[in-house]
């Protein structure tokens, strides 16, 4: 699944469009300064892991990959047409939908 936007949502509140440098980045970048060790921006972050998804978005906490600081959520959200489900249902399974 293609990656369209990656946003950063801050614990304290206030969201920012990260930038992705090329496709399958492990981390992406961010106008924003570490609240933890006062890196000025652009910040590197990356996901710990997904904790859920809706339709097509995954939700992740956000760390600086500078000092691994917690920064709040990452919500990317991909190219999909049947869902995120459906998709990871495929690629696992080799299920078809058939019409």
């Amino acid at each position: 699944m293609l990656v369209v936007k990656v946003t950063l949502h801050l614990a304290g509140g206030g969201v920012h469009v990260c930038k992705v440098p090329y496709p399958g980045a492990n981390r992406v970048f961010v106008e924003a300064a570490c609240p933890e060790c006062k890196a000025e921006a652009p910040i590197d972050i990356r996901g710990r892991g997904i904790k859920s998804h809706d339709h097509d978005t995954y939700y992740a906490d956000a760390e600086h990959v500078g000092c691994g600081g917690s920064l709040g959520t990452l919500h990317a959200k991909v190219d999909t047409i049947f869902g995120i489900e459906e998709d990871e249902a495929m690629l696992k399974h080799g299920r078809a939908r058939v019409y």
